[in-house]
């Protein structure tokens, strides 16, 4: 099937690193294909040189300057990327929990990858704990306890962090914890804040798919349970404008506010291959299943990415 948009392949850049080649030249690591990229592209970081422009064997000492200057922004631009790809694959076993960094994995149209009561934050050198509400399921497969699985990743995959929790003695009905998840032993050697993370936990229902739980991160000292829930999804189109529809656990289903770029009717709201959050205000709502069905409209473009996200709300 040919994807609506074409073939699949995106713009070269650190966001997804799937056009970085290392290069070695002398001393320095450059990425050798850094022509490909284009100055245009959201998010990424490398200028658009045509391969032929500046040919090998350097004839005048200002095409040596320009070629001295293109490498040097190559390398400032790559250095991360490069060392982040050698570290990949390297997840460190813990009591609760792998961590580390791993190979970052395709990417749908639209992903989900937060889903959360409270803003996260810490400082380095602390000890983190996650509190969420595991609800009791008729729905799910019998042993729904036992696929609850939480999962933290970069926002943006400069390092490609990731951290996924290891099965445990969850209790269905009640407020579960989840720690001590220390920032020394990953985070805190790699450089990764809390405005870097994002953070998810969830369950298999009866189909397979996954029902998800707001979390709320807190340090020694507790963060409140907010019920404003902050959605954070990264996306492969440029958006202009976003659909949210929620359908409660009666099945009654309600548009919400439309999220759009009001400057004009090409403009661009959220950029592609990057992450964005919004809120849903669940204050006053039932306890119970939420379906989200979000629906993104692209300038120019007749297809509309999706994401469908269940949630079960539990008030705080």
């Amino acid at each position: 099937m040919v994807h609506p948009r074409g073939p699949m392949t995106r713009p070269c850049g650190l966001a997804k690193y799937e056009s970085l080649c290392c290069l070695r030249i002398g001393l320095v690591t450059v990425v050798s294909n850094y022509s490909c990229c284009r100055s245009t592209d959201r998010g990424i970081v490398s200028p658009s040189v045509p391969q032929n422009r500046y040919p090998m064997r350097l004839s005048t000492s200002t095409e040596w300057w320009h070629r001295k200057e293109v490498l040097r922004a190559a390398l400032t631009l790559s250095v991360a990327a490069c060392c982040a790809s050698a570290m990949l694959g390297q997840m460190r076993q813990f009591s609760n929990r792998t961590e580390g960094t791993w190979s970052p994995h395709a990417s749908s149209d639209m992903d989900l990858i937060g889903l959360s009561r409270s803003s996260i934050d810490f400082k380095p050198n602390s000890t983190l704990k996650v509190r969420f509400f595991l609800p009791f399921s008729t729905a799910s497969e019998p042993n729904y306890v036992n696929t609850v699985v939480l999962e933290s990743r970069e926002i943006i995959p400069l390092r490609n962090y990731y951290m996924r929790s290891i099965p445990s003695q969850w209790q269905p009905g009640r407020w579960n914890e989840f720690g001590p998840w220390p920032t020394t032993d990953v985070l805190d050697p790699l450089g990764i804040r809390a405005s870097d993370l994002a953070l998810t936990a969830s369950y298999s229902d009866a189909t397979g798919g996954r029902v998800y739980m707001p979390v709320t991160l807190s340090t020694s000292t507790a963060a409140s349970d907010s019920e404003s829930y902050v959605f954070q999804f990264d996306t492969a189109w440029p958006i202009h404008s976003l659909e949210k529809r929620l359908t409660a656990p009666d099945g009654h289903t309600e548009l919400l506010p439309i999220i759009a770029c009001q400057a004009n009717p090409l403009c661009i709201l959220y950029d592609a291959d990057s992450s964005h959050a919004f809120t849903i205000d669940m204050t006053n709502r039932p306890e119970g299943l939420y379906r989200l069905h979000l629906t993104g409209h692209v300038p120019n473009n007749s297809f509309t990415p999706e994401l469908f996200v269940t949630f079960y709300h539990h008030p705080s």
